[in-house]
C-alpha cells in the first residue's frame, strides 16, 4: 500500500504557502496558491469484499465512545507523534483547524462546511480536504480484536483508510519528521482574521 508518488505533499505545501501568504494580507497570491491545489474528486469507496488486498474481518462490536473532550486529545496525540502524516502513504496531512481557517480567509475559493460529515457529505468541500484531513487508523482493526488505545492508533489520509478498511496484512512507514500539520501558523491565522473581522467560532 506504500505509495510511491513524488507529489503527495504538493497539496499540503500549498495550502502552507497560502496560509502564510493570508497571514501577511497577501489575498490575491494566497488564492493563485490556492488555484493550484489539486481538484481532482477521490475514487469511490471500494467494497470491502473486492479491490484490495488483505484479508477483510467482520465489523466490530460496539464499544462506549469517548467524551468529545477525550476523543479530540487521543487523536490530536496520535496526529501530533505521527508528525502528521499518512503512516501508510507517507502523504501530509493538514491539521483540521488550519484547514478551517484557511477556508475562512479564503471564502468560495477554497470551501469548507462548519460540521461537515466526511463520511455523509465531502462533496460540500474543496476536493482536497478530503484528502488532506488527518484520520485515526487502527492498525489492527477492532473487528480483528484491535483496540482503540493509542498504541494501536496511527494517522492516515482518507485514501488509505478507505482503501485499508477493516483489512489486516497493511505494514505502516516509519514515523516522520519536520512536518506539524501546519498548527505552528493557526495563532497568526487566527489574528490575521481578527484583522480581516471575520467571524471567528
Amino acid at each position: 500500500m506504500h505509495a510511491t508518488e513524488p507529489d503527495l505533499d504538493r497539496d499540503a505545501r500549498l495550502i502552507e504557502c497560502a496560509a502564510k501568504l493570508f497571514i501577511e494580507g497577501r489575498r490575491v497570491e494566497a488564492l493563485e496558491a490556492l488555484g493550484q491545489v489539486d481538484t481532482a474528486s477521490m475514487p469511490k469507496r471500494v467494497s470491502p469484499s473486492v479491490g484490495a488486498r488483505g484479508k477483510s474481518v467482520p465489523k466490530a462490536t460496539r464499544v462506549r465512545p469517548l467524551s468529545p473532550r477525550k476523543a479530540k486529545e487521543l487523536s490530536l496525540g496520535v496526529f501530533r507523534a505521527d508528525r502528521w502524516t499518512c503512516c501508510y502513504c507517507g502523504r501530509l496531512l493538514v491539521s483540521p483547524r488550519v484547514l478551517e481557517l484557511v477556508a475562512r480567509l479564503a471564502g468560495p475559493a477554497f470551501p469548507l462546511k462548519p460540521g461537515w460529515n466526511m463520511k455523509r457529505d465531502p462533496a460540500i468541500n474543496h476536493p482536497a480536504i478530503e484528502r488532506l484531513y488527518p484520520n485515526l487508523e487502527h492498525v489492527n482493526p477492532r473487528s480483528g480484536g484491535g483496540t482503540h488505545e493509542e498504541d494501536n492508533l496511527r494517522a492516515s489520509c482518507t485514501p488509505c483508510n478507505e482503501q485499508k478498511n477493516a483489512r489486516i496484512g497493511y505494514e505502516p512507514l516509519p514515523v516522520a519528521a519536520g512536518w506539524d500539520g501546519l498548527e505552528g501558523l493557526v495563532a497568526a491565522m487566527l489574528e490575521r482574521c481578527e484583522r480581516d473581522e471575520l467571524m471567528l467560532p
